[in-house]
């Protein structure tokens, strides 16, 4: 019975681990599309495009920057008793998420479609380019 419960929790696991991947992956389309609209919908040349308009994309990034501010600051304050010039870092350090999320948004555009497009039963593994024969190299 025990055992059927281990087992249960790691194939439940697995499986959320799936459905955070798919979800992500969602996301990352979804942000793509809605940039794209938004792109398409600019328009430079009306007098009221630069009227300021407080947006979702401009609360999100506001909400993700202080969110990540205190996060941040906690982490120092605990830290400070080893490392006392870590402090000067915060404001730059909420940056990292922002980054992070744009690394891995760009990787996701590039390696979804490669992944679908790879034969059925073959390995998704990733292969060295070839560096030539250090000893032919050396011979020279």
């Amino acid at each position: 019975m025990l055992t059927k419960i281990g087992y249960f929790i790691r194939i439940s696991s697995i499986w959320l681990l799936f459905l955070e991947q798919i979800l992500s992956v969602v996301w990352v389309y979804g942000i793509v599309v809605i940039l794209a609209y938004t792109l398409l919908q600019l328009n430079f040349l009306d007098y009221y495009f630069y009227d300021y308009q407080l947006n979702i994309f401009l609360l999100s990034a506001f909400l993700l920057t202080f969110v990540n501010i205190i996060q941040f600051t906690l982490s120092l304050m605990i830290d400070s008793r080893y490392e006392r010039k870590n402090n000067l870092f915060v404001i730059f350090l909420s940056w990292y998420p922002t980054f992070y999320w744009i690394i891995n948004a760009l990787v996701v555009i590039v390696a979804f479609p490669k992944a679908l497009k790879r034969k059925k039963g073959e390995f998704a593994t990733w292969t060295s380019p070839d560096r030539g024969n250090l000893k032919e190299s050396n011979q020279d």
